[in-house]
């Protein structure tokens, strides 16, 4: 898909990263819809609205990365069940005289109501072609169908069909699983809490899962649930300096959350609630290095979910009081409207002042497209050399897809230069941060040279040696 793309917007950073706003965009129907069928309208807009204005949703929707897409899946996933329960219950609220349909009729209801679960298996098995979080939306979606099945909101014919469709959409994938197994778990075993290498460096050299369960566990738990209250996203891809939300967004999301919890024994409340604790545990806690935003993005959507449900729970309460109020010919939501559009405008300004000042002022993550730039721009005229294994190397994705893999070499060891070649092009060789002290000793062994430091604003981002081709 990113390949099509590039194809229709070019090889560059609109064509590379084009896929993301895409499918993050399309998150936002989707959750006001979710919203808008169990609980109401007023749900359904604060949601959008705050996925809408989240600068931690935009960060992930602009990446060239394949993260987004998981959390799309999840979302269409939860959309699906929502519409299949609320089809079934407009279908129970019909009057007699409606289902006395011709046979056509039924048929062509049975079909479309068939489709649906044809749908939802499909989704499941879609998003696992995507990144590895995907993987959480079967594990999320188990206790889900456990519950209907108890509660009789699906039958076990349905349950088949979802099935049937998951495995066939999954088989070629299976198939490569079943052949190279250390793709399906590899990823796993990396991020792992339960993996002892995580957790000697996490935790101490001394500390094992044995002695020291209930202190990881505990910690665990705690970093990520700070995520929704205070803490950033550490992974390499956002800005552990700032909230994964803000205030406004964090306090509605706690308040909605006791919300759920008071109506627990309700279908769309225990979907919700089960996205959230499944998501949490299985995409945070039993993994290391929280709280990973990556990771955490196939729940994240759930925070937006719950706010707009604690707002919903509040509107139907005024609704309650003020028609009580005699001879009152203003409507509530010309009272309301003030308060809404200024909730409204703050939750833009924190999210908008958060992404498009103080993020591009921190001048990170920017190394890999720096790189990029610079490959392309002095490629046909140099051969040119990437200094960063193990930090950056010319199968990265950006260097990949933009660049191209034959347009820069990796060097491991500076010693390992060649010389230049009777072709009229120089040669540079670029450095990563990590590689910056070791680097320096390449203007002793190549005194001809030339060193240079590459800024983004006032911060270094690579340095580059320079051999000109008439040296």
């Amino acid at each position: 898909m990113q390949a099509v793309t590039i194809k229709l917007f070019g090889r560059n950073e609109i064509g590379l990263r084009m896929l993301s706003p895409l499918f993050g965009t399309a998150c936002v129907p989707l959750i006001y819809y979710i919203g808008k069928m169990n609980w109401g309208k007023v749900a359904g807009f604060t949601g959008a609205w705050l996925m809408a204005v989240s600068h931690f949703h935009i960060q992930y929707s602009r990446l060239g990365l394949n993260n987004i897409e998981s959390a799309f899946f999840v979302i269409l996933f939860i959309f699906l069940i929502c519409f299949s329960l609320t089809a079934q219950k407009n279908k129970r609220n019909n009057d007699a005289a409606n289902y006395k349909n011709s046979s056509i009729q039924n048929f062509c209801q049975n079909n479309q109501n068939m489709s649906i679960y044809i749908l939802i298996g499909m989704t499941v098995s879609i998003a696992q072609y995507m990144y590895h979080g995907s993987r959480l939306i079967p594990i999320i979606a188990i206790p889900i169908f456990i519950i209907l099945y108890i509660r009789k909101k699906i039958n076990l014919t349905k349950l088949l069909i979802i099935g049937l469709s998951a495995l066939i959409v999954i088989a070629p994938l299976a198939l490569h699983y079943l052949q190279n197994p250390r793709d399906l778990y590899g990823r796993m075993d990396t991020v792992s809490i339960f993996n002892p290498d995580n957790i000697r460096n996490k935790y101490g050299e001394n500390t094992n899962m044995t002695s020291g369960f209930t202190k990881i566990i505990l910690t665990q738990v705690q970093k990520n649930l700070q995520f929704f209250l205070k803490e950033g996203d550490i992974s390499d891809f956002y800005y552990a300096s700032v909230p994964g939300f803000d205030f406004i967004t964090a306090l509605l999301f706690w308040l909605g959350l006791g919300v759920i919890l008071s109506g627990l024994m309700k279908i769309p409340e225990i979907i919700i609630f089960t996205w959230f604790v499944f998501g949490i545990i299985f995409g945070g806690i039993i993994t290391n290095n929280p709280p990973y935003g990556a990771r955490l993005l196939i729940t994240t959507s759930v925070v937006y979910i719950i706010a707009g449900v604690y707002l919903q729970r509040i509107w139907n309460d005024l609704k309650y009081v003020y028609k009580k109020i005699p001879n009152n010919n203003i409507s509530l939501m010309s009272v309301s409207a003030p308060l809404i559009l200024i909730l409204a405008i703050a939750t833009f300004v924190i999210n908008y002042n958060v992404y498009f000042q103080l993020y591009p002022s921190a001048n990170i993550n920017i190394l890999s497209i720096k790189v990029t730039q610079e490959i392309i721009k002095e490629g046909p005229s140099n051969h040119i050399y990437l200094f960063g294994e193990g930090n950056l190397y010319v199968r990265h994705g950006t260097i990949r897809f933009l660049a191209g893999v034959d347009k820069a070499t990796d060097l491991k060891q500076l010693g390992d230069l060649p010389q230049l070649q009777n072709d009229g092009k120089g040669i540079i060789v670029i450095a990563t941060p990590a590689k910056f002290e070791e680097f320096k000793q390449i203007q002793y062994l190549f005194p001809e040279g030339k060193m240079f430091n590459v800024f983004a604003g006032s911060k270094l981002v690579f340095m580059k040696f320079e051999i000109s081709p008439e040296t």
